[in-house]
């Protein structure tokens, strides 16, 4: 399938929008974005609401899913994952997501949309990133954030790809009825045992 798609996403907003109406087309139709009631006077979520928040972008009754608009990535050609913000646990090291989406932007063989197990994510980047990545110490918010990027051949290699960025700005994704097969496969990988916290330092 293939619909008009700007491949300069300027918002994390916009990406879990396409991922929620790819999951609607491939027979998730109660998913919609994750949001929360605990709000202050000027609508802002209170302390409590941002944690509700972290915790994945996209809910339905049956799956929940966190989505990474990786716009470094068209610059870098590498797949960046945040662990830390100012000291504290963000990110992958923050989202109770069943499903991680990753947008990537880097060369046409692996520019799209990719999906993976959040727990078997997790353990990947533990066992590789000092090994296959190198640690970004201070990136974005000010320089308040950190954690691993990881080449393109180790994305390919843990991924599974469910649509691609045409040199036209569309993107072209399967049939409601592949992606769904592809989502079902990474929620029942297995999910190995790994530290609560992937730490940034041995």
């Amino acid at each position: 399938m293939t619909s008009k798609f700007d491949s300069d996403l300027k918002g994390g907003k916009l990406a879990e929008e396409v991922v929620r109406d790819i999951l609607i087309e491939s027979g998730y139709t109660d998913a919609k974005l994750h949001d929360t009631n605990l709000r202050d006077s000027n609508s802002k979520p209170t302390p409590e609401g941002l944690k509700e928040l972290r915790k994945y972008d996209i809910i339905s009754p049956v799956l929940t899913v966190e989505v990474k608009n990786d716009l470094a990535s068209k610059e870098w050609n590498r797949a960046f994952f945040e662990l830390f913000c100012n000291g504290k646990p963000s990110g992958l090291n923050a989202t109770e997501a069943d499903l991680w989406v990753h947008f990537f932007y880097g060369d046409t063989s692996t520019a799209g949309i990719w999906l993976i197990n959040r727990e078997v994510l997790r353990h990947y980047v533990h066992l590789d990133r000092f090994d296959k990545a190198y640690q970004v110490p201070s990136c974005g918010d000010s320089g308040l954030s950190s954690g691993f990027a990881f080449f393109p051949e180790w994305f390919q290699d843990k991924f599974t790809q469910v649509a691609k960025f045409a040199p036209n700005g569309e993107l072209e994704h399967y049939s409601g009825d592949i992606t769904r097969s592809l989502i079902q496969t990474a929620l029942f990988d297995s999910a190995w045992h790994f530290p609560e916290t992937i730490e940034m330092t041995l």
